[in-house]
């Protein structure tokens, strides 16, 4: 069972929102019985403002409302019902500089309060002449060491002294973490690199070693046998991927890892060579050919062109529409679908495959995206299950594009499960609910007939009324169960009265109900007739103005129908409104048709001229490097205005005046510029931060009073000193006493190491 949780760790892609336990199965229930739905049975409206109506509120006391609906046999709104499924869920570089320097970083103050020290330990060792020759030998002009082959592998195989101990700074080798698999990275060849010169070392002169510990320590040079050895190696420096397992193994540990040596001229250079499994190696390749497939899809559809809130339907809706449900979970292995591979190349996959290929789709199109899994009675019953959460506009919404697939006679994306939040999942639903910036403005954006508040409900019934018969006799809507108290005050305030039995309920989407109402006919009202005099546009502000004949009180966004572009916000001035638009269709010339503006009791008349054209200019990508200054703080190179970042899909912020970004993040950083009046924000740049290993396990301190397995990575100073300097030499003795602190420098998008300290004495 550990095997397996490892393995589906491997499979997730990128930040997960997850529940402490692994999920292994997505049932689907093969239930024909009705959902136990304590929904209102009533025609009447409640005395009081309950939202819960009990199936026994019916009382002739209650107004003549029957906006709560009728619990009629219907079927649940879940996908179809004889349904089954399965799913679950580099290198430091080294930043040489042979000068002393004087370092005055952002994060120096004395009172710095470092959250981690770890210690550098003591080494109690005699040195010998041998090594005391390197100590010598190593902080001068390079010259050979005379060894032989026995000394050699007597130090790789026995010493106690750090591996760099017995390096030169003028030499490193070219990588010193090496990982090898069965696919991608099967063969490497090692160079050993002249610092200053960045010339390779001829392999002539070069030995090729690496250390094992089973079955036995040894140190195997390239002329024996390379059967137990981690790797194959061979003479010039080439090394080859071999599989885990031993001949008489099923099944191999994961990954192993061995350190391989460089001797030249006398001295020793060092790395980590970690080797994984062939199953590993599978998985890491279907992840690789996952993303490569993500590109290829996102190219062919041409999607990368479009506007964010374009991009993610159109992404979405693939996934619905291209990757079939895996019903089969009783053949093959329980890994093959928890994948993106399986929804990306294979196309065939359950609810993780589905989160983890959107996932890969979103992120090569810049659009933030999380992977979510919980138990959700989406599937038909409380079950595990995956979905995504993906930012608009600074706010995260949910997206299933499992429970939206199209199947069977299905032709379209329903879009029922697109740009939900929370208040659209069973409150028995288990996930992690509590998450920053949730959504609410674009909240089921395409379900035409949702409403939430009472303004939605009144738009609904203004775009339904017919102001020839000035009647409307159906409504079709989509709520909260417990929102029918708010269908019932606009229903009041539109003058409505549902008929007896005029209620019904059509299909269940979560906690929301589609709901149809059929109303007693309406008194007939003069219909004001209201002329649209003119339609301008303002290219400074993205914004409509259209003026009428007269006033027309309290429209809101939803009584105005537009084409290619969504109303933000809308304001009223004397005879006119003012539409401000967001989320245009596509970039550059947009036609912005205004189709309709509907009012119960009201008659627009359009003047023809109902088509304004805006240019939407699309902003470039940031192309800006950043500075690592400390463990804490990078700055931006590239000193351009109007960016803003986040560091692993959290919240945007502004970049600050001097353009030092504070408090850090190992991981992804990213970059856009922001939105302004006319312009959206600017597709992402990503850049991958990451931080410096300690070096607690690499320094030494010998003899009370000598700092040995420095490099010129390194910057040391006393605890109280407000400034940091530069190492330049592999060995420090004859401190002053004290308490230093040490680290690996900061470097390129690279923070400095946690700091290690020592007592000097």
């Amino acid at each position: 069972m550990k095997k397996l949780q490892k393995y589906i760790k491997l499979l997730s892609l990128g930040s997960v929102v997850v529940l402490a336990t692994t999920t292994i199965s997505c049932s689907i229930n093969n239930s024909n019985t009705k959902n136990n739905l304590v929904i209102p049975t009533t025609n009447k409206k409640p005395n009081k403002p309950n939202n819960n109506l009990s199936p026994n509120s019916e009382s002739d006391k209650n107004k003549n409302n029957n906006s709560s609906p009728k619990n009629e046999d219907f079927q649940p709104s879940n996908n179809d019902s004889n349904q089954g499924s399965s799913h679950s869920n580099s290198d430091n570089i080294n930043n040489n500089s042979s000068s002393s320097e004087i370092i005055d970083h952002s994060d120096n103050n004395t009172n710095d309060n470092p959250t981690y020290f770890s210690s550098i330990s003591r080494l109690n060792h005699n040195l010998t002449e041998l090594e005391n020759k390197y100590i010598d030998f190593e902080n001068k002009n390079f010259q050979p060491i005379d060894t032989n082959e026995n000394q050699i592998k007597e130090i790789i195989l026995n010493s106690q002294l750090p591996t760099n101990f017995y390096s030169h700074p003028k030499y490193k080798l070219e990588q010193t973490h090496i990982i090898l698999d069965e696919f991608q990275n099967k063969e490497v060849k090692l160079k050993l690199i002249d610092v200053d010169s960045k010339s390779e070392i001829s392999n002539d002169d070069i030995k090729w070693y690496q250390k094992i510990s089973y079955p036995q320590d040894k140190v195997l040079d390239t002329k024996e046998s390379q059967e137990n050895g981690t790797f194959i190696l061979s003479d010039n420096g080439t090394i080859k991927w071999k599989d885990t397992k031993s001949t008489n193994e099923e099944f191999g540990p994961e990954e192993k890892s061995a350190r391989l040596w460089a001797s030249y001229k006398g001295y020793l250079y060092s790395a980590i060579v970690t080797v994984y499994s062939s199953q590993k190696s599978k998985v890491l390749n279907n992840e690789n050919e996952a993303k490569k497939m993500a590109k290829e899809i996102v190219k062919k559809n041409e999607w990368s062109k479009l506007p964010t809130l374009e991009k993610l339907t159109k992404a979405y809706e693939w996934m619905t529409k291209e990757v079939k449900y895996d019903h089969d979970t009783t053949t093959g292995s329980i890994l093959k679908n928890q994948n993106a591979y399986s929804a990306l190349v294979d196309r065939y996959t359950v609810c993780t495959g589905y989160a983890k290929g959107l996932k890969l789709l979103l992120e090569e199109l810049g659009i933030p995206c999380r992977f979510i899994e919980g138990y959700s009675e989406r599937e038909s019953r409380l079950t595990k299950h995956a979905w995504n959460l993906v930012q608009l506009d600074n706010e995260w919404y949910h997206v299933d594009a499992t429970s939206d697939r199209v199947e069977n006679k299905q032709v379209k994306t329903d879009f029922k499960f697109f740009l939900n939040t929370n208040k659209d999942f069973a409150e028995y639903d288990n996930f992690v609910r509590n998450f920053s910036n949730p959504g609410s403005s674009l909240r089921n954006l395409k379900l035409k007939n949702f409403v939430e508040t009472e303004d939605d409900v009144l738009a609904l019934i203004d775009n339904n009324w017919d102001p020839n018969k000035k009647q409307i006799n159906k409504l079709n809507l989509i709520t909260n169960g417990k929102n029918f108290i708010t269908v019932s005050n606009a229903f009041d305030k539109r003058g409505l009265i549902v008929k007896d039995n005029g209620s019904k309920i059509n299909q269940v989407i979560g906690p929301n109900k589609d709901v149809s109402y059929t109303f007693n006919n309406q008194n007939s009202n003069q219909v004001t007739s209201v002329k649209i005099t003119k339609i301008q546009k303002d290219d400074k502000n993205n914004t409509i103005q259209i003026d009428f004949d007269k006033n027309v009180p309290d429209l809101k966004i939803g009584n105005f129908n537009i084409k290619n572009a969504l109303i933000k916000k809308v304001e009223n001035k004397n005879n006119s409104y003012i539409l401000y638009l967001d989320h245009f269709s596509s970039f550059g010339k947009v036609n912005i048709e205004l189709e309709s503006i509907k009012r119960k009791d009201y008659k627009f008349e359009l003047n023809g001229n109902n088509i304004v054209e805006f240019n939407i200019e699309k902003q470039e990508k940031p192309n800006i490097s950043i500075q690592a200054l400390d463990s804490k703080n990078i700055k931006i190179n590239n000193q351009q205005s109007n960016l803003e970042y986040n560091f692993n899909n959290t919240s945007w912020q502004d970049v600050p005046k001097d353009f030092i970004i504070k408090n850090a993040t190992v991981g992804s950083l990213y970059v856009r510029y922001k939105e302004t009046a006319t312009k959206p924000s600017s597709d992402i740049q990503v850049i991958e931060i990451s931080k410096s290993s300690e070096i607690d396990n690499l320094v030494k301190l010998v003899n009370n009073n000598m700092l040995i397995g420095l490099d010129y990575s390194m910057e040391y100073k006393k605890e109280e000193d407000s400034s940091w300097t530069s190492v330049n030499k592999t060995v420090l003795k004859d401190l002053k006493s004290g308490t230093y602190w040490i680290r690996t420098k900061a470097f390129g998008s690279t923070l400095a190491s946690d700091i290690s300290k020592v007592e000097i004495k």
